[in-house]
């Protein structure tokens, strides 16, 4: 059976203020918190996603930022070996949760 990925927007506490976050969810359980890199001194990265904590086969020393929400699914996707279809499912029912898309996406409505 193919594992399923489920994301969930989130508001992170940063002390540099970037506060935007994503729950990956793995069948179930925690696999990566994503951050995006809001704050202006990020420079280049400003806007990219940042795993900020990996659980098991997502446990990683480091990785460099992710410049879509789409790529760091995809890498988690990868890492726990489910199907690139797993990822862009995931991606599909962002949104569906109490904060919606526009928490990931600030210019939806």
């Amino acid at each position: 059976m193919a594992l399923t990925l489920t994301l969930r927007p989130t508001r992170v506490l940063m002390a540099c203020g970037d506060e935007v976050g994503c729950l990956v969810s793995v069948d179930g359980h925690l696999a990566a918190v994503l951050v995006r890199l809001d704050a202006d001194f990020h420079g280049a990265d400003q806007g990219s996603w940042n795993l900020e904590a990996g659980f098991g086969a997502c446990d990683v020393r480091s990785c460099d930022p992710f410049r879509l929400l789409s790529d760091a699914v995809a890498w988690v996707a990868d890492r726990v070996g489910a199907p690139a279809s797993s990822a862009l499912a995931a991606l599909r029912t962002i949104g569906n949760g109490e904060d919606g898309p526009s928490l990931l996406y600030p210019s939806v409505e």
